[in-house]
Parts: C-alpha cells; structure tokens; sequence
C-alpha cells in the first residue's frame, strides 16, 4: 500500500511539474536529479550483492556464482520489485546482474548490467544501463560505494550526462545493522573537474554533498546541497542547489522549487 501511494504521488507531481513547464530543459534541476537516482540506484544494486554473498541472500536476489573462500569471482542477480524496492521508486521491474571481485566479504570491486529495468511511476525504461570498475567495502553497519561517471553507461538514446557525466560519485549507506535494505539510508556526495560545458561555457564544476535519501520518502532527498559553477569568459555563474525534509517530490534551485526528476 505504502509502494502504490508513492507511485500515485510521483505521478502527481509530475503532471503538476508539467504544468508548469518546470521539466525537460525548462529544469535546472533535472540533471542533478538524474545523476542522484543513478547513484543510489547503483548503490542498492551493490548492497544487496554485498550482503547477499556474505550471508543469506535477499529474496530478490539469487547468487549465480558463490564465494566459498576470497579472494573470489562472485555474481549475483537482482531481480527488481516489491521484495526489495530501490530509492527514491527508482526502479520497479527488470534484473541487474552483478559481477566482479571479491577480495573479502567486506571489499569487492564490481560491475552492473541493468537488463529491462523500468522505473516505478512511469514504466519507462530508467537512464542507467551499466556501470565498471565500482568500489564497495563493508564495515560494521556502513557500506561505502564509489565510482566515477566515465564508467557509467547510459541507455541508448541518451548522453552521459543522464547518469552522472563526468562526476566521480560516492553514497555512504547506513544499513540500520540489517540485512534488510529497506531500512537503510543513502548519502550522496559528487564531485567533477572543471571541463568544457558547451557553447559559450569554457568550464563547468559540479559538487554535491550530504544528499541524504531516507526510506521515509520515496519522492526526493531530504537533506543536503550542491553548486554548479559555469565560467564564461572569466566570469563565473554559481548555480546552488539543495534539499529540504518535505517529500513533496521537489527540490530548490537558487531559491525557486523544482520538480526532481527519476527519468530522462
């Protein structure tokens, strides 16, 4: 009941973000919120490998290749829905297959094919299609992902940009002492180098920090704040940006409220 009320809301502030033309280009949130829900969908595809190797797997997820002594090949599969929801209704159907090394049952580096999965309030096929070269090390109730945007894939028809672009991500999660990634609460934290941003914009930063995605809201982060800094013939624009603890499906760009976008 919980999940469809968070589905029927998310469709609600939508429509209302439509209507108000705050969506697609008109969005200047709309980048950083992708790049958010692909870091925390990364991150739970991860956590729930990581406990499901070292101990008894999660309902959702078979292990396809056990670790019985490190350092090891593992592969798990994912198998997305209600028996394990994602962040922020990122993720409703579809698999992620998940494979890499294990050189301990807290430490592993990984890789995620996502196959089929569809985001949860519009059935559309989310942005994120891959990730490599992922870091996960486990220790006491934290698990600790990280990886940078270069190695994450978008689906086809999109740029990179969509999942992240060259921003090196990291989400801190507090498993709450379960096996049960339902509880948990992700931290998002990303940084870019400076880079061309496109015309007329010789450099572009971006920094995000403290981006706290509770399980009490599926509709946006409750916590946190970032900047992008654009330079344009030496003068610099910063653009800031944060979260507040209303789920109201929204966050705030230089003061004005905007919808925070799942799907491209």
């Amino acid at each position: 009941m919980t999940i469809m009320r968070s589905h029927a809301l998310r469709k609600l502030f939508v429509l209302g973000a439509l209507g108000m033309g705050a969506c697609g280009g008109d969005n200047p949130l709309r980048e950083t919120a992708l790049g958010v829900v692909s870091a925390a969908t990364a991150a739970r595809s991860v956590s729930l490998a990581m406990v499901s190797i070292a101990s008894t797997p999660r309902p959702c997820v078979s292990v396809t290749t056990a670790c019985t002594s490190y350092p090891c090949q593992g592969a798990v599969t994912v198998q997305v829905g209600s028996s394990c929801p994602y962040p922020l209704d990122a993720a409703a159907s579809g698999s992620v297959n998940v494979t890499g090394q294990w050189t301990s049952a807290t430490d592993a580096t990984l890789s995620l094919q996502f196959v089929d999965v569809k985001a949860a309030a519009s059935n559309e096929a989310i942005a994120l299609a891959q990730v490599t070269a992922l870091s996960a090390t486990r220790s006491g109730n934290n698990i600790a992902v990280s990886y940078t945007g270069a190695n994450a894939g978008a689906r086809s028809g999109l740029g990179s940009v969509a999942v992240g672009g060259s921003s090196s991500w990291k989400v801190d999660i507090d498993t709450a002492g379960t096996d049960d990634t339902a509880d948990d609460k992700l931290t998002v934290s990303a940084t870019s180098a400076a880079a061309s941003a496109g015309l007329g914009v010789s450099a572009k930063t971006v920094s995000l920090d403290g981006i706290l995605i509770d399980p009490s809201c599926a509709l946006n982060p409750i916590a946190g704040t970032g900047s992008i800094t654009e330079i344009s013939t030496f003068i610099p624009k910063i653009t800031k940006i944060s979260f507040h603890p209303t789920c109201d499906g929204k966050g705030t760009v230089n003061g004005d409220s905007y919808a925070f976008d799942t799907t491209p």
